[in-house]
């Protein structure tokens, strides 16, 4: 493999404004790189802006906003412009939006059913090809002031939906959640896409909102994959005991190896699982994964000053790294499977522990 390193310092593009001209920007990127007509699109958070969608160029740095991905009080929740949108006075909506409109939008609650939000994990995917899409979000209760329970085992569910209409085509109860599986592993064309957990009856997760951290009580899991026109269950696997972990912490030991296989811990140790068929076997040692730490680097700083205020952006999100199966960092001795960062044109951008990076493969 030849990796050379490129163009990790840009610089921004002022004419296309994000914020006001004595405010600075801090933004956090809440969707995977994607490459888009020759550039690289990312949809951004920002506390005193909102949702926005922006493009990079690769070969000046340049970044600049993207109307046609951007929405007022929205998130992007994810691929061919699912969002939710929540305002104070509204209930949470999910929609679908088409360069500057939205296709249709729904209450979140005729989806899931009432109790049910995006606050309390969610993932989506879409199969465009099938004009399907299926997300999962959890439901909560409060039990004090500053503590939560979620409520994985009875709360979480998914559902099966039109991605044309919006229109509800299926829907699953009882402890399936498959924001459990990596993130930015998950492509439209990935068999990824149709693995999920389930979680026995019993499992919560406590959350601490003053200490900011979440515990795994009285949990059992199984990896299984499903069907997304009907969401039957095609094979399953059992996962060892998570109890005690955090979610995160838990979430972290389900890794990628290549494009597609996963390697998780079970009950007899850590094994590869096929996502098509479910077939198991023993892990190598030598076998390397892909790894993810959650950072915040900069990715772009202007040259010069805007009324006296420099403008800074900035990426927050998951970095990745090329490691063993048991998380010790390694040199990559093989090239990045094609779903990590966004290929454009013969560079492969990465956000690595290094800030973002770009390599020629």
């Amino acid at each position: 493999m030849s990796v050379e390193f490129i163009n990790h310092t840009y610089n921004t593009d002022d004419d296309t404004p994000i914020l006001k001209d004595d405010e600075l920007l801090e933004i956090s990127v809440v969707d995977r790189l994607q490459e888009c007509a020759g550039q690289v699109c990312f949809t951004a958070d920002s506390s005193s802006a909102g949702s926005a969608g922006l493009r990079m160029n690769i070969h000046t740095g340049t970044i600049s906003i993207d109307p046609a991905r951007s929405a007022i009080n929205s998130r992007p929740i994810g691929d061919n412009g699912l969002i939710s949108i929540q305002n104070p006075s509204t209930p949470e909506q999910i929609a679908r939006q088409v360069g500057n409109g939205l296709l249709w939008k729904e209450p979140l609650s005729d989806l899931f059913g009432p109790g049910y939000g995006t606050d309390y994990g969610w993932r989506f995917q879409t199969f465009p090809p099938a004009h399907l899409a299926v997300g999962s979000v959890g439901q909560a209760s409060a039990d004090a002031a500053s503590r939560t329970v979620v409520h994985l085992g009875q709360g979480a569910e998914m559902v099966g939906f039109n991605l044309t209409t919006g229109a509800r085509l299926w829907r699953q109860a009882g402890g399936i959640d498959n924001a459990c599986i990596p993130d930015q592993a998950i492509t439209e064309d990935s068999a990824l896409s149709t693995v999920r957990c389930r979680w026995s009856a019993t499992s919560t997760v406590t959350l601490n909102r003053t200490k900011m951290t979440d515990i795994l009580t009285a949990a059992s899991v199984s990896l299984e994959g499903f069907d997304p026109r009907t969401g039957k269950t095609t094979w399953s696997v059992a996962l060892s005991d998570p109890s005690g972990s955090s979610y995160e912490s838990w979430a972290s030991t389900i890794k990628v190896a290549g494009d597609q296989t996963l390697v998780v811990n079970s009950p007899k140790g850590q094994i590869t699982v096929n996502p098509v068929t479910g077939q198991t076997a023993a892990a190598p040692t030598t076998l390397q994964v892909i790894c993810t730490a959650q950072i915040t680097t900069a990715i772009a700083r202007a040259d010069t000053e805007i009324n006296g205020t420099i403008r800074n952006y900035y990426v927050t999100g998951d970095s990745m790294h090329t490691c063993t199966t048991a998380g010790r960092p390694i040199a990559p001795t093989t090239a990045w499977p094609s779903w990590a960062g966004a290929v454009v044109g013969h560079v492969h951008l990465i956000v690595t522990p290094a800030g973002l990076q770009g390599y020629r493969q």
